[in-house]
């Protein structure tokens, strides 16, 4: 499962994917924390006064190139 940073507005996110479905959402990602090419199928999951909830399934992600270092180190 998948759990990113924050939920974006409806607003937000239609800056960014003006073609949006009612039905979806988008999210913030971070760096070291992000949905990638592959993902799709994953769920998504929000922590809620201490339990894991399901809110969602994966639809698309980017590269993300960015979170691998070329020298072979490792985040963190």
């Amino acid at each position: 499962m998948t759990c990113l940073g924050r939920k974006l507005s409806n607003e937000e996110c239609l800056v960014i994917k003006p073609d949006k479905q009612h039905d979806t959402f988008c999210t913030l990602e971070t760096a070291d924390n992000s949905v990638c090419t592959g993902d799709s199928g994953a769920g998504i999951t929000a922590n809620y006064y201490g339990r894991q909830y399901l809110i969602g399934i994966v639809s698309h992600g980017d590269n993300c190139e960015e979170l691998f270092n070329t020298q072979g180190n490792t985040a963190g």
